[in-house]
């Protein structure tokens, strides 16, 4: 039918306008998703910071090196008298804790908005069926004999409007074909 109407680019164009929509709202998503990864994990990584701040200025250290990736830090010689080397770990630990408890929150995030995806397609899969089409009177079964095709006299209109086509003769008999 589509192809017989040459409605081709019409039903391309709107199946392409419905995928555009899709794709800027799944961007939306994705954009979204990644701000809120990259919000917690710079949360996190600056709560390590203060941790590791806090322990260094509140104690009596000779030499500190610290390296940052990601939430990860390496004291390399140091000492820490007042509060201990072993609150310290502790402290880093409980931040490093914190880093992946921040990415399972992200996961969570995802894995709920996909479920809700397939919860709305089980929903539409499970729709009452509409009513089957029922004509209103039952069609012959020899119907069509032949395909051929008379009209004597037809005038076309629209509805509460000008007649559009007067007196229209027009016979095609089987077998012809009809080229506009």
């Amino acid at each position: 039918m589509i192809r017989a109407f040459g409605t081709q680019n019409f039903f391309s164009n709107h199946f392409l306008a419905h995928l555009d929509k899709h794709t800027s709202c799944f961007f939306v998503y994705i954009a979204t998703l990644q701000w809120l990864k990259f919000t917690l994990e710079l949360l996190s990584d600056l709560y390590s910071t203060v941790v590791l701040l806090y322990f260094l200025f509140t104690s009596n250290s000779t030499t500190i090196l610290v390296f940052s990736n990601f939430g990860q830090y390496i004291l390399l010689n140091a000492r820490f008298e007042l509060l201990g080397s072993s609150s310290l770990g502790l402290a880093m630990s409980a931040s490093t804790t914190l880093t992946i408890v921040m990415a399972a929150l992200t996961n969570i995030a995802e894995v709920i908005n996909q479920l809700v995806s397939a919860e709305r397609v089980l929903e539409y899969a499970h729709l009452e069926p509409e009513a089957p089409l029922r004509l209103g009177s039952k069609l012959n079964p020899s119907w069509p004999k032949s395909g051929r095709l008379q009209m004597d006299g037809v005038v076309v209109a629209y509805k509460n409007g000008p007649k559009v086509l007067r007196d229209i003769n027009l016979e095609i008999n089987p077998g012809e074909k009809v080229i506009s």
